[in-house]
């Protein structure tokens, strides 16, 4: 939920970085507008990428623990803290390209995989050496 209208290259790199620092694929189905009243303004439907339907089949996660106690705790203010960076590097960092090849690579068979997670890790390399 956002307060305002945010515009979906920002609704894009929110998702994305919430897909990352929650370890899941996000599937965007649209969004609902509501007004001040909270009755339905707008909707939008999409037609759901999946990653041809495995985005449903596979687990979470997590690239890095967001709680102190136990691997799938959640804790508000390092969930914030991941997102925000994320969303603030989301251009330099090329990160809509490295989602992509990251959510591929957890999708594929297993003889390929390794390939895309070396292409993943190379993109995000050679973006972190540009700004470097």
């Amino acid at each position: 939920m956002f307060d305002g209208t945010p515009d979906d290259s920002f609704r894009k790199k929110v998702r994305t970085a919430l897909s990352f620092a929650l370890g899941l694929f996000l599937v965007d189905l649209g969004t609902t507008h509501y007004d001040k009243n909270w009755h339905i303004a707008s909707t939008l439907a999409r037609s759901a990428y999946t990653l041809g339907r495995r985005a449903f089949d596979m687990g979470p996660e997590q690239l890095a623990p967001l709680g102190p106690r136990y691997q799938n705790e959640l804790n508000p203010a390092q969930l914030t803290r991941a997102i925000t960076a994320l969303v603030q590097a989301f251009e330099e960092l090329d990160l809509a390209n490295l989602s992509w090849a990251y959510w591929h690579a957890c999708a594929a068979t297993p003889h390929i995989a390794p390939a895309h997670f070396g292409a993943a890790i190379e993109s995000l390399q050679n973006a972190y050496i540009k700004r470097k």
